[in-house]
């Protein structure tokens, strides 16, 4: 369940950075209504983990970032949003 918290937070967001890495059912409803919203999403996933293809399939205009570790994740994702300012 989304609280209200979670709502205002997505909603006020410019872009969702989510880790892909784990399935969550909560994250998926956060990501439906980001998806509403119409926000920008970047996923990350470390490699060799499962990414869900209903991720992949739904969210086909989001950028992934695949990472081996935090430093790695970190510079990707730094160069990553210095784009899409």
């Amino acid at each position: 369940m989304m609280t209200d918290f979670d709502l205002q937070r997505v909603k006020q967001s410019d872009v969702m950075v989510c880790d892909i890495s784990m399935q969550s059912i909560g994250l998926g409803i956060e990501l439906g209504v980001a998806s509403i919203y119409d926000k920008k999403m970047i996923f990350c996933y470390q490699k060799g983990s499962y990414v869900s293809s209903m991720i992949t399939g739904t969210f086909c205009d989001a950028v992934y970032i695949e990472y081996e570790n935090l430093q790695d994740l970190k510079n990707k994702l730094s160069e990553t949003l210095n784009k899409l300012q």
